[in-house]
């Protein structure tokens, strides 16, 4: 499923996963008043499509769907910035994990993160321009009945900023309280890009 809203060709496009609700959709509203136009991409529509976001409802945990969705987003968007916010636990302690567990765990909180960043870079290396943030939780650090919780979106923040060192990336990680930080200034910064763009006529 797919709804649009207000697409501005005097836009740039941000990638937001799980943006519906929470903290992503907090990162939704500040972008856009930031003068984003955000493509959320979450499982649960939103209360309301704000003006200036496209929403393309998909599971993440579905490597088929998710890829689906992220081929048609490409095919209408420039995304030049990505924050790869979703990611969900399963609380029990190292007696009661499950391989299930892990499984669902990773699927959303690496695969989803890897799979949406391989997506977007060719379109921001054609840009020589990018931002991608990692949205992780501080229990990776060490709390009880958190055990399938790895740090994993600090790894990939430091395997893919190494790999992408010569064309000078930013990945940022950030613990879940973001939107409070001054990490939307750097993400936000204005520059000469180029804009969202679209292959479709929109109303």
């Amino acid at each position: 499923m797919m709804s649009l809203q207000g697409v501005s060709l005097s836009r740039e496009c941000t990638l937001v996963t799980d943006a519906s609700r929470g903290i992503g959709r907090a990162i939704t509203e500040r972008l856009i008043a930031d003068g984003m136009h955000v493509i959320n991409i979450d499982k649960e529509s939103p209360a309301k499509i704000a003006a200036h976001e496209s929403f393309y409802q998909v599971g993440i945990s579905d490597e088929k769907a998710l890829r689906t969705a992220l081929a048609k987003i490409n095919h209408s968007h420039t995304i030049t910035r990505l924050v790869n916010n979703a990611g969900i636990v399963r609380p029990a302690n190292i007696e009661n994990t499950s391989l299930e567990d892990l499984h669902a765990a990773m699927n959303v909180n690496i695969a989803a993160a890897i799979i949406c960043a391989q997506a977007v870079l060719p379109a921001m290396k054609a840009a020589h321009f990018d931002r991608i943030v990692n949205i992780s939780s501080r229990a990776a650090l060490g709390k009880e009945e958190r055990i399938v919780l790895c740090d994993h979106q600090s790894w990939i923040t430091r395997t893919h900023s190494h790999s992408s060192s010569r064309a000078r990336s930013k990945w940022n990680n950030r613990e879940r309280n973001w939107p409070r930080t001054d990490c939307n200034r750097t993400f936000s910064k204005k520059r000469k890009p180029a804009r969202c763009s679209s292959n479709s006529t929109y109303p």
